[in-house]
């Protein structure tokens, strides 16, 4: 190794000049060993004894002892080995790490050594003649002992490296990856970094140390270095890829184009396979290690060529031709890697697939081949494939991602590829297999820094990261996250994937990342548009705290930024409600006062502060109350600031006080406003230029007018303000600013001064207008319409009666009648009090009757007296309600549940009976059917509502008939009002009323004309509604009761049709009642076209349609009705949502249910749990289970049917487990849980967890099966022939008159017939009788087909067709199935042929396959195959398994080969198909085909799959395998059998002793 020149020769010169140079020597050892590369603590040993020697050397000098030839030996060595150790240090200090680390053994024995040495040159001083002081002396003993004990070693992982290294040079095959961490362990033994560029510096100046050796002639260590050279360079790191493709093409252009053919000594002489492991037996004979060591275990002691005795211990591995075998195949493998690139680029799809079937494989032996599919430049061609059909591009994708993992090298050239991350993203957005591939080969090529950069760029690549990260898929989500951590290095990327609604990254970086970063991130909340559910889950996050602390403590920059992301993110009241707790609103009053910030940061800090505010109005009831401002003085201080500020912040500020007034907080924020002339100041601001300000300040002022006092008001509203708001509701154009002006007017005391300014102001017709046009599209016209009937009601007081015939005048009467049917309960309460004011004074503006002169035949008509006020009326002139028709809907009110509206309706109807008109007004009443609501009042919790009903009461219980005909009606309200004593004085009131001894006469004779009449009405309904309709007379019945009586029956078309005609002609509006009932019949189109003839039709009319038109599938329709609800401005509801979802699920329309999944989300519906269940149910059965698992997670409280809606979308799907876990999670079930996972069950095949379900719902006490369960579940018998559980649900079904089911009673047949009960199957057959279907029908054919009863089979056809019965495909599978097993050739051939020519149905895959089984069955086997070329479709491993059993059969070897073969590409797995070629084989007398084929089983592993078989017992299924003891009672079932096989046996020995002794 290193070598030092050591000669002794030389004179060292007088002892105290060598003792001299010794310390110098020793102080450049000392200071060297602190810069050595290797071995530090060992030099730091050595330096440290050396630092011991110099006190030593120092006094020899100062004692300048004479020379003696014993001193001078000892110093001579002590020099010797101290300039030794000097230039061992130097070396260490100066040469590469590596070329020192491979000699860590030598320099650790050169250390050992020389320290042996200094110790042993220690002991030689004559310390006696020396005459040293004792302390040295003893010194010098110490130290020499310590250092003759010393001990120098490599380090466990030098050793470690060295071990691998030398283990590496003998096996030679070492692959790429040993060579790789081999250079790892490297790095990190001697501290140098493990990135390509270090290493490669590295490994160069290690050739220049074996350059050096050369030189030196030291041929050893130059040897023995190239080895180590050789054996590192298969490192990725050290060698760059164009030295690598040079070496690789060099060697393969050497090697020829043709694989070579494996020498003879390459075959093992007992298999006859190429060698894998070669040993040599003592013999001298070389045989595969597995082979010999099988021969060896059989019993065998003699060589199997030589047929000599071995020693059976002795195997000895020939290395030599290992090595060749290995370089025969790598030759080849190489050799084949470049002839496979070519076919890659073909256009037979087929070929190509296999060609990388070809390389996977190849790929995935060793990483040596993979480096050669790199250097071979497949890489680009792979990229290209991805743009081929889905089996391509998955097979791609795999081989990619193994080479992707195989080297830093794969990674670069797959990125440099044109347009290949493009083109493995754009596999993102396809099926789950090919996604799942893609994102683990992204993931994978994220681990290259130059793949990070390109990943993240890509168009749509982290939104679609961000959706497969919360998939179904846990691998594929779990990769998906870990690749978006890995792209979560670039700020941009986050912000991507903040925008693709994944803020994790975006949350941990505004919490700790650098200033700059939390810039960049809160910039992106401040600027991003967010949904609620993000701004949810931001504040979950815990995006809060860091903005807090930017407000706090940040520069004006930092704060504006901050203050606009929280201004974002507290639209939502949730988060605001969360700031508000969390101190948010002191720091941002704070910046809004502070004058010197900019204009910009105290518009945020306004806006948020707004939203601050409106979060407090929507809490709940059950939390703590939450307040914006601290403290009353906050009040004015920040109202102050609408005078000193922008219009921005003054709209801010005027909406912040707006939504006050509608928080808890509202009455102390009013009383505290209006208590600093909050009010002057919004006058003022009536009236300002800027739009936005005007219209909001109007909204407060409106605010503040509601309930608050009338000197307040009347200070600062004079006429002038008036005129102004009267400006606003005519010029504006925002709708909500016109309706808070409105109520405005409306809130106003009513002053006769207030009203004369209003006069005076053209007020009443600009009301009346609005009320008149009201706009049907405006979001406020509610509003709008309740402020204009509140601001009327101020022009209908009694007491000034040109006030209210200047209403009059505007017709507004017929419009508040109006509203009493259309309007919200608000609208309908101030109606009701402007009529009630008007008809007050009704009584005196009736005309009298005049009377009549001259002839009576010559006079006019007289004209029609008002049955309330005996006189002429009219609505302008009298302002009567009877005239009005206001009576009937004042009525209608009165069953509304608003105590307000009630009591407003009621004071209006009172009107009508006051005073002289009692007895004409009760008629009225009781032709409206008000006095039954009336007495309803009695049990009101309004104590002044039942007040006016007793009142009422009283009055009208004064008249006999009305006494007679209600009072019973009254009794119990009124007995039960006096016991409880409740209402106003009713203790008092009730018996002075004298009502209770009114009513306790005898209603006998009402009672019995009551009875008749019920009866009578009876028989004509039974008799026809058509004769009650025409027979019921005005005086029995109004109009009105007669359509309702038909109505409420059955009713058909024709007398649909003459309720329409009537409505028609007597003006009656009866369409709601019409299009339901037409729904009913169904006849949707003329449902239809009386729906079209409404002008406005309500919610609740489209609901009814489009739930029709899903119904009978008719989905063009509803969406149309949606589009027009939309269009025409009437908001649909949650019901509306249900039936579309329910529609868009039935159609398969995925892109509608999108579209109205966001406009459910928008119109505020997300909390209806029908219509949550729907919109879970739709994406269920539409395969989107993602979207409906994440929909069924966020609903808070789920029903049942939700919990089965999303059940049933994962069994549909197959995704059984998954329903399983929900299954076991449901807090509660019912029988459509059940049903979902038992046909879950069945339908996927697993019949045996079917069937345990269904015997485990059997043991819950609350669930019953229904005729849905019995039909699932007795497929699941039949497959399994569960014949016991299956009579048992049969019975079951019949007892429940289930079997009345056509699924069921098909269930049932279905299950006899594969169960082997085929008499039984007929019987069930021949008993459904006219319910029978199609299904029956093919069930019954297929079942008698299968038993081999062809003929009946094809007799049952030929009844099918006689009946009128349409064939499908499945009834001639059934047929040619029986052709099949009758042998009847002719007959299937008819039947096949006429399927397209008569039939009109298209043969498949399933017909093909019947007629390949017939033909071959009947040895037309050259037919069959022919067939098989022929056919539209490529043939399935079921076409070619009938072949290759006919070819068994009839001992065709040809065509079995050819069968077989496709098989075997179809089927590699099954064992079944190379038995059946061995068998053929066999009976060929063609062994070697045999041998052929159990070596292709051996060699893929194949083996025969054990036998099994079912067995049913006591209701169960038991499965039993071939050698399967795995049965809980195993032990009980042996012993049984064996008790059997002795009886068996003493029966065999008796019969064979009475055999003997008959021959005897």
């Amino acid at each position: 190794m290193m070598t030092v020149d050591l000669a002794t020769s030389a004179s060292i010169g007088p002892a105290s000049e060598a003792v001299s140079q010794s310390v110098e020597a020793i102080l450049e050892i000392v200071l060297a060993a602190n810069d050595v590369l290797v071995k530090k603590e060992s030099f730091k040993e050595l330096a440290t004894y050396l630092e011991r020697i110099i006190p030593i050397l120092k006094e020899l000098n100062r004692k300048n002892v004479s020379d003696s030839e014993s001193l001078n030996n000892a110093i001579e060595i002590l020099n010797r080995e101290i300039r030794a150790a000097k230039q061992l240090t130097l070396e260490c200090s100066k040469r590469n790490k590596v070329y020192l680390l491979m000699n860590c053994r030598a320099i650790v024995k050169r250390l050992d050594n020389t320290v042996k040495e200094i110790s042993r040159a220690l002991d030689l001083l004559p310390l006696a003649s020396l005459n040293l002081t004792s302390g040295i002396s003893e010194e010098i003993g110490e130290l020499s002992d310590k250092m003759q004990r010393a001990e120098f070693r490599a380090a466990i992982a030098e050793e470690e490296i060295l071990d691998k290294i030398e283990s590496g040079i003998q096996e030679r095959n070492i692959d790429r990856s040993y060579a790789n961490n081999l250079l790892v362990l490297i790095a990190e033994a001697v501290g140098i970094s493990t990135e390509r560029s270090a290493l490669k510096k590295e490994f160069e100046e290690f050739k220049n140390e074996i350059e050096n050796a050369r030189l030196r002639k030291d041929q050893a260590e130059a040897i023995q270095m190239d080895q180590i050279m050789a054996l590192l360079e298969r490192a990725d790191a050290t060698s760059s890829p164009r030295e690598k493709e040079l070496k690789h093409f060099s060697k393969r252009r050497s090697l020829g184009s043709q694989p070579l053919e494996p020498l003879q000594s390459f075959y093992c002489p007992i298999t006859r396979d190429v060698m894998v492991d070669p040993v040599e037996t003592s013999s001298g004979q070389t045989f595969e290690r597995s082979a010999i060591e099988t021969w060896f275990s059989d019993g065998n002691k003699l060589c199997p060529l030589t047929m000599t005795p071995l020693n059976t211990s002795f195997l000895r591995p020939n290395k030599t031709l290992r090595q060749s075998i290995e370089e025969w195949k790598d030759r080849n493998t190489m050799i084949t890697i470049a002839s496979i690139r070519p076919t890659l680029e073909s256009e037979e799809e087929e070929e190509v697939l296999h060609s990388l079937e070809q390389l996977q494989d190849l790929c995935e032996q060793r990483d040596l081949h993979r480096e050669w599919v790199i250097l071979e430049n497949y890489i680009p061609t792979l990229i290209k494939l991805l743009a081929k059909n889905r089996d391509i591009r998955n097979r791609a994708l795999v081989i990619l991602c193994i080479l992707a993992k195989d080297s830093d090298d794969a990674k670069e050239r797959i990125v440099k590829a044109d347009n290949a991350i493009e083109s493995i993203v754009r596999s993102l957005g396809r099926r789950v297999g090919e996604r799942k591939l893609a994102v683990a080969l992204l993931l994978e090529l994220s681990k290259y820094y130059l793949a990070r950069d390109c990943i993240g760029k890509v168009q749509g690549c982290i939104l679609l990261l961000v959706t497969m990260s919360s998939s179904d898929d846990s691998q594929a989500a779990r990769d998906a996250q870990e690749l978006l951590e890995n792209l979560s290095f670039s700020d941009q990327n986050v912000i991507q994937m903040a925008k693709a609604n994944y803020f994790r990254h975006l949350l941990h970086r505004l919490s700790t990342g650098p200033e700059d970063v939390k810039m960049i991130m809160a910039t992106t909340l401040a600027e991003m548009e967010l949904t609620d559910h993000n701004k949810e889950s931001l504040f979950e996050g815990g995006a809060l705290d860091p903005l807090l602390h930017f407000v706090s403590h940040g520069d004006t920059q930092v704060k504006n930024v901050a203050v606009k992301a929280l201004r974002n993110l507290s639209s939502l009241p949730k988060n605001g409600l969360q700031m508000i707790r969390e101190g948010a609103v002191r720091p941002l009053l704070d910046t809004l006062y502070h004058s010197s910030s900019s204009s910009s940061l105290r518009e945020h800090a306004a806006g948020t502060i707004m939203h601050l505010a409106v979060s407090t109005v929507s809490q709940e009831s059950s939390q703590i109350p939450v307040s914006l401002l601290e403290s009353d003085d906050e009040i004015p201080r920040l109202f102050s600031l609408i005078n000193l500020t922008g219009p921005d912040i003054q709209q801010s500020i005027i909406q912040t006080f707006q939504a006050l007034c509608q928080s808890p907080s509202a009455p102390s924020i009013k009383t505290k406003l209006t208590q600093f002339a909050a009010v002057q100041v919004l006058v003022q601001l009536c009236e300002h230029e800027d739009l936005c300000v005007r219209a909001n300040a109007v909204k407060l002022f409106c605010c503040l007018t509601e309930g608050s006092d009338e000197a307040t008001i009347l200070e600062h509203v004079n006429q002038k303000c008036i005129e102004t708001l009267l400006k606003i509701i005519k010029s504006s154009k925002d709708e909500e600013e016109i309706a808070s002006a409105m109520g405005i007017v409306s809130n106003l005391p009513e002053l006769p001064q207030i009203t004369l300014w209003l006069l005076d102001a053209g007020a009443l017709p600009v009301i009346s207008s609005y009320l008149h046009n009201g706009k049907q599209n405006n979001p406020h016209k509610n509003q709008l319409i309740e402020n204009a009937v509140g601001a009327i009601c101020r022009f209908s007081v009694p007491t000034n009666l040109e006030w209210q015939k200047s209403a009059a005048g505007t017709d507004i009467i017929p419009l508040l009648v109006q509203l009493l049917e259309s309007g919200t309960t608000l609208t309908k309460k101030r109606a009701a009090i402007s009529l009630c004011r008007f008809s007050e004074s009704s009584l005196g503006l009736s005309r009298s009757i005049p009377k009549r002169k001259g002839f009576l035949c010559f006079s006019a008509p007289p004209e029609t007296i008002c049955l309330v006020h005996g006189g002429i009326c009219s609505i302008k002139s009298s302002f009567c309600l009877v005239e009005a028709d206001a009576v009937r809907p004042l009525v209608r009110i009165l069953g509304e549940p608003d105590p307000g509206a009630c009591e407003a309706s009621l004071d209006a109807l009172l009107t009508l009976i006051e005073g002289e008109r009692l007895q004409s007004g009760s008629k009225v009443l009781a032709e409206a059917n008000a006095i039954p609501p009336i007495i309803k009042f009695l049990g009101s919790p309004s104590p002044s509502l039942q007040e006016k009903a007793l009142h009422a009461l009283e009055r009208i219980f004064r008249l006999v008939e009305f006494k007679m005909k209600y009072g019973a009606l009254a009794q119990i309200p009124l007995v039960d009002l006096t016991q409880r004593g409740s209402g106003r004085g009713v203790e008092d009131k009730s018996p002075k009323l004298g009502l209770l001894p009114l009513l306790r006469k005898n209603h006998l004779k009402d009672a019995g004309r009551n009875a008749w009449l019920g009866m009578r009405t009876l028989t004509i309904m039974e008799e026809g509604r058509a004769y009650l309709f025409s027979k019921l007379t005005r005086k029995q019945c109004n109009a009105t009761d007669r359509i309702e009586q038909v109505c409420d029956c059955d009713c058909d078309m024709n007398q649909l049709k003459q309720i329409h005609a009537y409505t028609l002609r007597n003006g009656i509006d009866y369409t709601k009642t019409l299009i339901v009932n037409s729904l009913q019949i169904p006849n949707l189109s003329y449902a239809r076209k009386v729906f079209d003839l409404i002008p406005k039709p309500t919610v609740f009319l489209y609901n009814k349609l489009i739930q029709a038109y899903s119904c009978h599938g008719q989905y063009y329709q509803c969406m149309s009705l949606y589009s027009q609800m939309c269009i025409q401005g009437c908001p649909p509801n949650q019901h509306t949502f249900t039936f579309l979802f329910v529609t868009c699920a039935s159609h398969s329309s995925l892109r509608h249910g999108q579209m109205l999944h966001a406009h459910f989300v928008k119109s505020g519906f997300e909390f209806d749990v029908f219509a949550l269940t729907a919109l879970v149910d739709m994406y269920a059965k539409l395969g989107m289970l993602a979207s409906a698992r994440q929909k069924f997670d966020e609903i808070k409280v789920k029903d049942i049917p939700t919990w089965n809606s999303i059940i049933a979308g994962y069994a549909r799907s197959g995704y059984m487990e998954g329903a399983l876990e929900l299954f076991g999670l449901m807090p509660s079930r019912n029988v459509v849980s059940w049903t979902a996972m038992i046909s879950g069950y069945s339908q996927n095949g697993q019949y045996a967890k079917a069937l345990a379900m269904f015997l485990n719902m059997e043991k819950e006490k609350d669930v019953r099966p229904n005729e849905v369960t019995i039909a699932s579940i007795l497929p699941a018998c039949a497959n399994l022939g569960a014949l016991e559980v299956g009579e048992r649900i049969e019975a079951y079904a019949r007892r429940n008159g289930f079997f009345k089911n056509s699924y069921v009673a098909n269930a049932v047949l279905e299950m006899y017939a594969r169960c082997g009960k085929i008499d039984v199957a007929w019987h069930v057959f021949d008993e459904i009788g006219r319910r029978r279907n199609l299904c029956s029908w093919n069930s019954m054919i297929m079942g008698l087909a299968v038993h081999g009863r062809c003929n009946e089979a094809l007799e049952l056809y030929d009844k099918m067709l006689g009946e009128g019965n349409a064939p499908d495909d499945v009834t001639l599978v059934g047929l040619l199935l029986a052709c099949t097993h009758g042998g009847m050739v002719v007959k299937g051939r008819q039947l096949f042929e006429s399927m397209e020519t008569n039939l009109h149905i298209t043969p498949k895959l399933e017909h093909y396959g019947c007629m390949v089984d017939l033909l071959g069955r009947c040895g037309e086997l050259q037919e069959a195959f022919d067939l098989i070329q022929n056919m539209p479709m490529k043939p399935d491993s079921v076409v070619w398994g009938a072949l290759l059993g006919a070819c068994s059969f009839h001992g065709n070897v040809e065509l079995a080969e050819i069968a077989a073969e496709s098989l075997f590409k179809l089927e590699p797995w099954n064992p079944g198909n190379f038995v059946i070629l061995s068998n053929i084989y066999a009976s060929a007398g063609q062994w070697d085909g045999v041998a052929k084929l159990r070596k292709l089983m051996k060699g893929g592993q194949i083996t025969k799959a054990a036998g099994y078989s079912f067995i049913e017992e006591g209701g169960q299924i038991h499965k039993f395998i071939v050698g399967d003891r795995s049965h809980t009672r195993i032990e009980e079932i042996y012993a049984f059998l064996d008790e059997v096989s002795k009886k068996m046996m003493l029966q065999r020995n008796a019969i064979n002793c009475e055999s003997e002794l008959e021959e005897g």
